[in-house]
């Protein structure tokens, strides 16, 4: 990008070859130590878990109850903020997670926003393409408090430009002041070697080549360094396989090395669409090696088809898997209480601790399912899992309540009614 090399031109350890910056190792070392001693240590993860669904990208919904796959509206987008506002206490984190397919195009993330600002309680970024959407999210965030940002994407291998590189620099030169981060998708096979440990020497190329970019332009930016596979057989990316797990797994070793912290693991991204065993097996081998891993924070609920769909159903899914870890990594007690020695003496020999108080105080310490169910075989048919999750879904959806102020709702109508004005 010349806008770029002309501001980097003539410093100290930069050497341009025509439409190539060089920079002197020292210098990008230099720019690297003085980042990884700036970032706070890392905390130990707790036994909390939550999860991140992908806020404003969904083009189509996955209606549960007939697994028919159609365009998001604006009512559907409604809906399932509710359904993630409601299912805040379970640790869900974002917005809507769709795009409504029935506004017109430019209006498509203000209208994903605004819904997230109305109905959520952690409203999500939504992705944007213009720097007129940016000047009405920014006024959307100001007046709900939430927050909206950009990601620069370079391009592997060591490319940086396109519109999110245009944005960062207008947002800094005109004092715009929203989180803006590096990161990248390096494809294995693709855009990186399709060894694992060469895709990542690749990808660590171009992403603290663009940091060092911004470096010298006198801003310093978090960086993130991202390493996907590949399905060569159908060519298109390969979320959810063995190889995503290793790729993620590298992904967040160097993050925290970096001091960028470990985000969240990408362990509910999976190219399945429908709530079926492609989609059901590939998240929960995903997710309990993560856990296992020291990952508290998880990505992607309710997502599939490589970003496109969204399905609710899949979404409860999520969070019972996550249910399910967070009792496998919480630290089993040995104190005295747990050792249950006068439990054992009161019972006896040929005893029973069904009845005994401590068993009767203690029960509801064993995991339980919200949605699954462990009748015997002769009760199964009126057991349906999908039917239990359907329901669970219009309940969480229809009994949710969210406290909007007023003023607030009127003013984020007067801002959409102003970019409908200039858009349409």
């Amino acid at each position: 990008m010349p806008a770029l090399l002309a501001r980097v031109a003539g410093q100290p350890g930069v050497r341009v070859d025509g439409t190539r910056a060089r920079f002197d190792p020292a210098l990008v070392d230099g720019f690297v130590q003085a980042y990884r001693a700036s970032r706070p240590k890392p905390e130990p993860p707790g036994d909390a878990l939550s999860l991140e669904i992908l806020t404003g990208y969904a083009l189509y919904l996955v209606e549960p109850e007939t697994d028919q796959v159609r365009p998001m509206t604006t009512a559907d987008c409604v809906r399932m903020a509710r359904l993630v506002g409601a299912l805040y206490p379970n640790g869900v984190r974002g917005g809507t997670p769709g795009q409504p397919q029935d506004v017109p195009s430019p209006l498509r993330q203000l209208m994903a926003y605004k819904i997230g600002c109305e109905q959520t309680v952690t409203n999500g970024w939504v992705g944007f393409t213009a720097l007129a959407e940016l000047d009405y999210l920014t006024q959307m965030a100001r007046v709900t408090g939430s927050s909206i940002g950009l990601g620069i994407f370079p391009r592997d291998p060591l490319c940086l430009d396109g519109p999110t590189v245009t944005m960062a620099l207008h947002c800094l030169d005109h004092g715009v002041d929203i989180p803006i981060t590096i990161t990248n998708m390096a494809i294995r096979g693709v855009s990186a070697p399709v060894q694992l440990p060469g895709a990542f020497v690749s990808s660590l190329a171009t992403v603290l080549g663009a940091y060092t970019v911004f470096k010298l332009i006198g801003t310093d930016l978090s960086f993130y360094v991202s390493v996907f596979p590949f399905d060569f057989r159908v060519g298109t990316i390969a979320y959810g396989t063995p190889d995503h797990i290793l790729c993620n797994l590298f992904s967040t070793q160097f993050c925290a090395y970096y001091g960028t912290g470990w985000g969240f693991f990408q362990s509910l991204h999976t190219n399945a669409i429908f709530a079926d065993a492609h989609a059901l097996l590939q998240r929960g081998a995903f997710s309990a090696i993560a856990a296992l891993a020291g990952a508290r924070h998880f990505g992607y609920g309710g997502c599939g088809g490589i970003d496109v769909t969204f399905s609710p159903e899949l979404l409860l899914y999520d969070v019972e898997l996550l249910r399910y870890l967070e009792h496998v990594i919480t630290p089993t007690p040995f104190d005295v209480e747990a050792l249950a020695l006068e439990a054992i003496a009161a019972t006896g020999p040929g005893g029973a601790h069904l009845t005994s108080d401590a068993t009767l105080d203690a029960c509801r310490s064993l995991w339980t399912s919200n949605i699954f169910s462990h009748l015997p075989v002769e009760q199964v048919a009126a057991t349906d899992v999908k039917a239990r999750a359907c329901r669970h879904i219009d309940a969480l959806i229809e009994g949710y309540e969210q406290e909007i102020n007023g003023d607030q709702l009127r003013e984020l109508d007067a801002i959409y009614a102003h970019a409908e004005r200039q858009f349409v």
